[in-house]
């Protein structure tokens, strides 16, 4: 173990919470469909998700969610209630301040050409204080995927389309009352449309941009610097002849830049989660590849933690099924700990935002798809200080001598069992759920080790189960799991 590795985990030792709370939900709103978690948010009082979704008129609308932080529903609310259709931008397209919040995203009005930019801002109930929206010309489609609020106003990137012509990246800047103030557009130098996705205000001014070159088959990521008032200063491109998709950005301690985003192998058709490291100048200090090689990987949210390291999340489906995941890694780019997730077993899914909360855990949000007769959902994702769902993850399970293990929580349990499995023969490992009378109730293979697995519960009765890990057809582990609704 690396020294790096050893003064983290000495730290969390420390500092670590042990009565964090955790959880793992999906989310949804009244008479909707399909929601997408975009955002996710601490207030004192509440864990917050933002989310767009199909209403029953078929409109797209956006909204928040508010759950206790035990993760328990507290009420729902739409953002710019009015007969349009609202979807918010990209991923962390909102922004927290210290009174509300800012957002943007794209205003569909029948007929649904062309589009145009909305910006909102909000208080911290969700009332409106003001809403703009913006089209320069009336043959331009305005796109905006991330608002950022600055002291003296509100930013907005995105991205100009005209037909006929290569996109154009789009920075707008409004003040703290909604007055437009500026407009910066960052010209594609070939014929290759250009995109800005994510943003950040530099501590020693100016604003550091995300997003990518779009040529087709072949995207690169894009990082563009700028002073206050969104002039370019330096443009930087990143990525080989394989899709690299949008850099997602974000300052350092040091004064330095970081950004997520893809790798792709050598074949195109795989890659992994990368983060980049750059100089002031625009330089690359450094590049590091995180998880496993396959397809749909890639790095959706990145944020800097309080001891100069850094928290990002995205999806991973290199073990066949789309895992959300989770990684913490130090200042030069250790990893110091990975964790994929599902909310249950074969759920397809990934995590689209991350946020440090104040009992030193980690808030997530992102998409649940449909499974069987399960609908679409946003996920709700609380995790503890190192990356854990159920307590003790970090360390492992597996004593000496033995092939597996598994840690059961909460049990008794309600609507769901989350079981913890860890073994040293994955491919032969399987979870057998059975009642007292020996009727087997419930089988899974674990096709990856070291994961979390839920188990639905609520159409149980109240009761005793017993729970076996079997591995080639012998029970190497077995814990009564106890039912109460």
């Amino acid at each position: 173990m690396n020294l790096s590795k050893i003064i983290f985990l000495f730290l969390s030792f420390i500092f670590i919470d042990v009565h964090s709370q955790t959880f793992n939900e999906r989310i949804t709103f009244s008479n909707a469909a399909n929601p997408d978690g975009k955002s996710c948010f601490e207030t004192i009082d509440h864990y917050i998700f933002f989310s767009s979704y199909i209403d029953t008129s078929d409109l797209i609308r956006s909204g928040a969610i508010l759950l206790d932080h035990q993760g328990n529903f507290v009420e729902e609310s739409i953002i710019y209630n009015d007969s349009i259709s609202l979807i918010l931008g990209y991923y962390g397209s909102t922004d927290q301040f210290a009174n509300g919040f800012v957002s943007c995203g794209n205003y569909h009005q029948t007929p649904f050409s062309p589009l145009r930019g909305q910006i909102l801002m909000f208080d911290n109930l969700g009332d409106t204080v003001w809403t703009r929206l913006y089209q320069e010309f009336e043959d331009e489609e305005i796109y905006l995927y991330k608002a950022l609020k600055v002291e003296d106003g509100v930013m907005a990137i995105g991205q100009s389309y005209v037909e006929g012509h290569a996109a154009a990246g789009l920075m707008l800047k409004y003040d703290n009352d909604g007055n437009f103030v500026w407009r910066q557009d960052y010209l594609p130098t070939t014929s290759t449309s250009l995109i800005l996705v994510s943003a950040v205000a530099i501590p020693s001014g100016g604003f550091l941009l995300g997003g990518a070159s779009q040529a087709p088959g072949n995207w690169d990521h894009m990082i563009i610097k700028t002073d206050n008032e969104g002039n370019q200063i330096w443009r930087k491109y990143q990525g080989d002849e394989f899709n690299n998709y949008y850099a997602m950005v974000c300052n350092t301690a040091t004064g330095q830049y970081i950004f997520g985003g893809v790798e792709s192998n050598s074949s195109g058709n795989e890659s992994a989660s990368q983060v980049t490291r750059m100089n002031v100048n625009g330089s690359f200090a450094w590049t590091e590849t995180y998880g496993d090689y396959g397809p749909d990987c890639g790095v959706f949210a990145i944020k800097q933690m309080p001891d100069g390291g850094f928290v990002f999340c995205g999806s991973d489906r290199s073990s066949g099924s789309l895992f959300g995941y989770i990684c913490r890694i130090d200042f030069a780019g250790n990893q110091l700990w990975y964790r994929k997730y599902q909310q249950m077993e074969d759920n397809w899914s990934y995590l689209s935002d991350v946020v440090h909360t104040s009992d030193n855990g980690f808030l997530l949000t992102g998409l649940l798809s449909p499974m069987g007769d399960i609908p679409q959902a946003a996920w709700a994702l609380k995790l503890d200080s190192l990356g854990c769902l159920v307590p003790g993850c970090e360390v492992g399970i597996i004593e000496e001598g033995e092939n597996a293990g598994m840690r059961i929580y909460p049990n008794p349990a309600d609507d769901f069992i989350n079981v913890f499995v860890e073994s040293k023969n994955v491919h032969d490992c399987e979870l057998h759920l059975y009642d007292m009378q020996g009727k087997e109730i419930y089988c899974t293979t674990v096709r990856e080790s070291g994961n979390t697995f839920m188990m639905d519960s609520a159409s149980l009765s109240s009761g005793i189960y017993l729970l076996n890990l079997e591995l080639d057809g012998e029970v190497v582990k077995s814990e009564k799991v106890v039912v109460r609704h």
